[in-house]
């Protein structure tokens, strides 16, 4: 890939988490105040918000996979794999349970 299009990449992963980050906080702001008010499908918001946020940091990690790759850095391209793909595995056993 040129480095044009790493930039575009960079900006659309910025775009994506700052999304996500507004998601999740109106998701858990909107779920806490429905569960505290008793009202039905609060946990469902906050179990979202949640779930959102937990996917934040997997996407940065793989961001700098993706910078790794660009740099042609093999060592840290391979410790990235295994954390992110370590991350995702918990992530989804955690969403499972």
């Amino acid at each position: 890939m040129r480095p044009r299009d790493f930039d575009r990449l960079e900006r659309q992963i910025s775009v994506v988490l700052t999304v996500g980050l507004a998601l999740s906080g109106t998701a858990l702001g909107v779920g806490l105040v429905l569960a505290l008010l008793g009202i039905g499908g609060g946990d469902l918001l906050l179990g979202f918000g949640l779930m959102v946020l937990l996917f934040i940091p997997v996407a940065r990690i793989a961001a700098s996979f993706e910078d790794a790759i660009r740099r042609r850095d093999a060592l840290l391209a391979l410790c990235t794999a295994l954390v992110l793909l370590t991350m995702t595995v918990t992530l989804i056993y955690t969403m499972r349970s």
